[in-house]
């Protein structure tokens, strides 16, 4: 049984300046899960056009359980600070909320605490929602920024995504094989919705000096098919791709999209997954050879081996590196995995940014205390994509090219530049 008490709660409704853009903060923390010791989950859907429901998950191992009363019963303190803006590049402030919650370890076993908090944002524009949670009796936190889109009516965030027979979303857009799942629209009146089917087989990230036209997306399905809609109507994916609901033909707009890629995706627990991510790092022949070989991991282990000089050292390095892959999936997927994405190609071979600054539309990373001639700074810019939100393209030169070799060659003798933890 999972008891939560949520015992203070207090919102006020504000329409001012908070004293700097969003825009100007450097986020760079967004990006750091395996330094972070507290990790929760959000996920937003429009309940009706003027509220809105901003859903969450906690691991409890990320919890601290204390006993104030000294009478055996562990209890973890949280809250969330929930501050409401126009956009990255205003300074306007429209709504603050400030939710504590109490979590009883009596009789609980489940892994994660499950909640929610109703905000009170009118339909018809975007929002951007800054929530900072903090673990009050370890003295913790961590804060994220999530985009609202309560404006394009068949937005993802006006569908909920459960398992059968739960009120709460799967808090993920990517599902695996035979994983069963209902979607819940806003719309109550709304039973069904058309899919787009689309396999695809999208290259990974070419090098950041590597100036070149983007792959032209063919929007022709490659099927199309009708499928109830609601609670008593489980669904899953069946092949591997992308599928793009929607009520009304359109492609103008995003609408809700799921994935499926690899199995246990973000993670990489196949061994011929290990062998596509070593092309940043690996020659034409050596990544040859690595694909010939009818043991991929026994290929992949020997090539580590061989950089490091030692099991123990390949041991670390696999460890560093296929860890930044599995970050660079959970943080930059979109309509490709996310260490295919131009974010995941920087975020795996340079690790985490020093500084991330965010508009609505760019991204800006810069690493500062990397052993180059001068601080690094790339730029993503968003582009509109009907599938996801979350398709950032590199503004690619030719002054990248010194530090990438440099680093590429860093991980090739077995050293790391900058590590995530």
């Amino acid at each position: 049984m999972q008891r939560i008490l949520i015992y203070f709660l207090f919102a006020s409704l504000v329409s001012c300046s908070g004293g700097r853009y969003l825009s100007n903060q450097n986020i760079q923390e967004i990006y750091r899960a395996g330094a972070n010791t507290i990790n929760p989950e959000f996920e937003v859907f429009h309940v009706n056009k003027d509220s809105s429901r901003l859903y969450f998950k906690i691991n409890v191992d990320e919890l601290l359980y204390k006993d104030p009363e000294g009478q055996g019963n562990l209890k973890a303190r949280f809250a969330l600070y929930c501050t409401i803006y126009t956009s990255y590049d205003s300074k306007i402030v429209l709504d603050t909320i400030t939710t504590f919650f109490e979590h009883e370890s009596v009789d609980f076993d489940g892994k994660y605490v499950l909640q929610f908090i109703d905000l009170e944002i009118s339909s018809g524009r975007n929002y951007v929602l800054k929530v900072e949670t903090r673990d009050l009796n370890k003295g913790e936190y961590y804060f994220d920024f999530i985009e609202i889109d309560k404006k394009n009516t068949e937005s993802r965030q006006f569908y909920k995504i459960c398992k059968p027979g739960t009120d709460y979303p799967i808090f993920k857009t990517t599902l695996n094989k035979g994983e069963k799942f209902v979607i819940i629209p806003s719309n109550p009146k709304l039973k069904g919705l058309t899919v787009r089917y689309f396999k695809r087989n999208y290259p990974l990230a070419a090098p950041p000096f590597v100036v070149k036209r983007p792959d032209k997306f063919e929007f022709d399905p490659d099927r199309e098919y009708y499928l109830d809609i609601g609670p008593e109507s489980a669904l899953d994916l069946g092949d591997q791709g992308l599928y793009y609901f929607y009520f009304k033909d359109t492609l103008v707009k995003e609408r809700l999209t799921l994935f499926r890629f690899a199995t246990d995706y973000p993670s990489i627990t196949a061994p011929d997954q290990l062998i596509e991510p070593l092309r940043y790092l690996t020659t034409n022949e050596e990544y040859v050879y690595l694909k010939s070989r009818t043991d991929p991991k026994k290929a992949v282990d020997n090539y580590w081996l061989d950089i490091a000089g030692s099991e123990e050292r390949g041991k670390q390095l696999i460890k560093s590196y296929y860890t930044r892959v599995q970050f660079a999936n959970f943080y930059f997927s979109s309509y490709l995995e996310g260490w295919k994405s131009d974010r995941g190609l920087i975020y795996i071979i340079f690790g985490v940014p020093d500084r991330v600054f965010k508009t609505g539309r760019e991204e800006y990373w810069s690493y500062e205390s990397a052993p180059y001639r001068n601080a690094i700074n790339f730029s993503f810019e968003r582009l509109n994509n009907p599938f996801t939100t979350n398709d950032y393209v590199l503004q690619r030169s030719q002054v990248y090219e010194y530090p990438w070799y440099t680093t590429v060659e860093a991980w090739r003798q077995g050293r790391v530049a900058t590590e995530i933890f």
